[in-house]
């Protein structure tokens, strides 16, 4: 069975050989053997087409990075995905207007970065707060730009585009779906990542959606919810804002033949909206989603923060396949959570801290693997994964004990 084949069985809930073990990264280090050199340099640490739109990072991630990181992970018996991640764009109508300057934010005096948008219906203005401190090998680095869609500018922003009602109609012009040249390069980098795959026998994974995350890019996450409360059709309008430029993605993503289309979801669930608002507002947005992809028997998947359990339901409902970890939050670890969102009727990857694989000794990370393959490996729908990703802190060693107890347990 192909690692394609396991996971979208997998996902299925169908029977597969064993128990899937999939690996996101993001800045993982690897042993010098599982290396390769790109331009003349080594590349020293994994990241994943995933990101390559929401994270600056240390040096670019190229297709072929993404096809020789899957090769890596099937070479140790892994399973792998190649990740695609779907542009979008500003319109043509609006122009841009970058600068820095000297600002206080709190007590502190320091460097600002803003960028001003002219849009048809007014303008927009976003600042960010330049981060002093320089980033750890292999973590992802600040943009040198305000850039918009960003997860590390969240915190770092002192202006939000959209900081009051008003603004909501100039924020549809900054995020619409692919323009033409990007509708052709990512034509061609699907057209290379489906060659890839079919050589390797992987799945293709494009991330297509932003949901609320983009709530939180354009107003941020309090002044998001704020506007929710108090100006409910400039809410809506956002969100249906964001929600075409989604389905464009989307619609892209399939007609170039993703095997699954995922939208990110950290500030979508309950640890953020009462499931009241999540009902209303998220769930009839991603089940038209879901429901493009299985129009044409594709998979929808979502990778959510915490407070999952209270929707589950509604997730299966809305159409949902698999549920990621987009953070390291404990209830994607806990074999108790995970069995109940099974029980629902959802695939779900998890099942092992980051905390535990950055800092535990192997005989821990092993007694955490056989734990939660003993409690879920007869699951249909389950797939072993860290929550959420292995990055630069990963030891090696702790690596090989996961695989090493993976293969003791992870057979059906």
């Amino acid at each position: 069975m192909t690692s394609r084949e396991r996971l979208l069985r997998a996902i299925r809930r169908q029977p597969a050989d064993r128990v899937p073990l999939y690996c996101p990264v993001l800045g993982f280090r690897p042993p010098p053997h599982l290396r390769w050199t790109a331009g003349g340099q080594p590349v020293e640490c994994w990241f994943s087409g995933r990101v390559e739109h929401t994270h600056a990072l240390p040096r670019p991630w190229s297709a072929d990075d993404e096809f020789r990181r899957a090769a890596a992970w099937l070479k140790l018996g892994l399973d792998a995905i190649l990740d695609v991640s779907v542009p979008w764009a500003r319109s043509p109508r609006v122009t841009v207007e970058d600068s820095t300057e000297v600002g206080v934010v709190g007590d502190r005096e320091c460097l600002l970065m803003a960028r001003e948008y002219q849009t048809p219906d007014g303008p927009l203005r976003h600042v960010v707060r330049v981060e002093e401190a320089t980033p750890a090998p292999g973590a992802p680095v600040q943009p040198q730009t305000a850039a918009l869609v960003n997860d590390l500018n969240i915190s770092r922003t002192v202006q939000h585009v959209v900081g009051e009602a008003e603004d909501v109609p100039k924020a549809r012009w900054l995020y619409q779906g692919p323009n033409r040249d990007q509708r052709a390069a990512l034509a061609e980098r699907m057209r290379l990542a489906a060659a890839a795959a079919a050589e390797q026998g992987v799945a293709v994974q494009a991330w297509s959606a932003f949901g609320a995350d983009a709530l939180a890019w354009f107003a941020g996450e309090e002044d998001a919810v704020a506007l929710c409360l108090e100006d409910e059709a400039a809410f809506t309008a956002l969100l249906d804002a964001i929600h075409a430029a989604d389905k464009a993605r989307t619609i892209a993503a399939l007609d170039d033949g993703a095997d699954i289309v995922c939208q990110r979801g950290r500030y979508s669930a309950t640890d953020c909206w009462s499931p009241e608002v999540f009902r209303q507002h998220f769930k009839p947005r991603i089940a038209d989603l879901a429901g493009l992809a299985h129009q044409r028997g594709r998979l929808f998947a979502l990778a959510t923060g915490g407070g999952v359990a209270p929707v589950a339901a509604d997730l299966k409902d809305a159409g949902v396949d698999l549920l990621y970890p987009a953070l390291p939050v404990p209830e994607y670890a806990d074999p108790g959570v995970l069995d109940a969102l099974a029980a629902e009727g959802l695939a779900v990857a998890g099942g092992l801290a980051v905390s535990v694989l950055d800092g535990g000794t192997a005989a821990e990370v092993e007694a955490a693997v056989a734990h939660v393959l003993g409690a879920l490996g007869q699951r249909p729908g389950f797939i072993l994964s860290p929550v959420d990703a292995l990055g630069p802190e990963t030891p090696w060693a702790n690596v090989e004990a996961m695989v090493q107890a993976w293969r003791r347990h992870g057979a059906r």
